[in-house]
């Protein structure tokens, strides 16, 4: 059965390298979509004003992708319990089955700390006050695992 796999994570807690592991044991089959990604294919990084292109390329991506019977890898930091249900809706519309991976168990001073560290794809780091601010605003005093909406 098709897939929708949505990571939930601080930036750096390892939702990329995990998906990235998951789509290349059956590469065929599977394939990874990220906003980060498609920012950088279509304006060369962020920008505030294109964000809805991007969120509406996301969406086509998965749809078309589970539609044609390859399970998708969403590695999105995915905190917002709006963008979750938006997620879960693509799969359902496209007769996938739906897995959500948190890893909000892995620390804020984790993440931060490996920000800091060389990156291997050239990537920009966030920076400690993105990830604290991410931290605050949908982790700090919520149980593990994130609620399900």
């Amino acid at each position: 059965m098709t897939e929708l796999v949505i990571y939930r994570g601080l930036p750096n807690s390892g939702k990329s390298t995990h998906a990235r592991n998951w789509v290349s044991s059956d590469p065929s089959l599977r394939a990874r979509i990220n906003r980060d990604d498609m920012r950088a294919s279509i304006h060369g990084g962020y920008h505030k004003d294109a964000e809805r292109a991007v969120v509406a390329v996301r969406d086509a991506a998965i749809s078309t992708l589970l539609r044609r019977g390859v399970s998708v890898a969403c590695d999105d930091t995915n905190l917002p319990q709006r963008t979750v249900r938006e997620l879960a809706r693509l799969a359902v519309l496209a007769g996938a089955d739906i897995r959500v991976e948190d890893m909000t168990d892995v620390s804020v001073e984790e993440c931060i700390r490996r920000d800091g560290l060389p990156c291997y794809r050239g990537e920009v780091p966030v920076g400690e006050a993105v990830i604290r601010g991410m931290y605050d605003r949908f982790l700090k005093g919520k149980e593990y695992p994130l609620p399900l909406p």
